[in-house]
Parts: structure tokens; C-alpha cells; sequence
């Protein structure tokens, strides 16, 4: 799987008076930890409206790994269920379907923690963003 290219640029300070800067240039690929559908869930509707999103977590080949524990920051305006299936020819698969609670008109945003067994990617976080409207 191909990453997207990533140039970096850092400058380093150095004792020589001749050459007191130097810029070091960093080009590569950076491959994904695991395919996400969405980093963000966001939650726009109405007042009295169902209101969900459902993000897929895949693990990619080069980093499988298993989701130990879940769990949500400033959650009172939203809840989560992780579902997680076997897909032929995909492998594992995690479903996390995030639901607004927020019965008022207003924005509220969260995070979601999910902690894995991979020491590549220990931890991938989903933030939440919710915005809802009145009737």
C-alpha cells in the first residue's frame, strides 16, 4: 500500500561561522496506520432527529492489530457501539457507530480512544463534532 509523500524541512543551528544554519530536507511516503472511513464523526441534524455515523476501522496488512478497549471523552451528548466482523477477503473489520444524545440545539465535540494491540499504532482517537439545530 502506497503512502502520500511528505516533505519536511528542519534547520540546524551549528557552531561553524561559516555555515551557522544548515536546512536538512526529509522526503518520503507515509503509509496509514489502518484504513479509516473518517477521522471525524460528525453529528448535524434536528432537534428529535436520529442522528448517527458510522465510521469502518480495517487494519492494514502491515500493521493488523485487535481493538482492546474503547472509550469516549466529554461523551454525554453522544454515545458508541463497536461492532466488529470477519468480511471475506478483508479480513477483520470494525464497525463504530456513533449516536447524538443531545436532545437541545447547540454544538458539542468529543473524542473516542480506541486502544489496540499494535506497538505501531497503540492508539487511534475519532473526534466527534455535533451540531444541532432546532426544529
Amino acid at each position: 500500500m502506497a503512502g502520500h509523500p511528505v516533505k519536511k524541512t528542519i534547520t540546524v543551528k551549528t557552531s561553524d561561522p561559516n555555515h551557522p544554519e544548515l536546512k536538512l530536507t526529509f522526503t518520503g511516503q507515509v503509509k496509514p496506520v489502518a484504513e479509516l472511513s473518517d477521522s471525524i464523526a460528525r453529528l448535524t441534524g434536528n432537534t428529535g432527529q436520529t442522528i448517527s455515523k458510522t465510521i469502518t476501522i480495517r487494519p492494514v496488512p502491515e500493521n493488523p492489530f485487535n481493538i482492546k478497549t474503547v472509550k469516549a471523552e466529554n461523551s454525554h451528548d453522544f454515545r458508541f457501539e463497536l461492532v466488529t466482523k470477519k468480511e471475506p477477503g478483508a479480513g477483520i473489520t470494525h464497525y463504530l457507530t456513533v449516536y447524538n444524545c443531545k436532545q437541545q440545539k447547540g454544538w458539542y465535540t468529543g473524542k473516542i480512544i480506541i486502544k489496540t494491540d499494535s506497538d505501531v499504532s497503540p492508539v487511534l482517537e475519532i473526534r466527534v463534532m455535533g451540531f444541532i439545530r432546532g426544529e
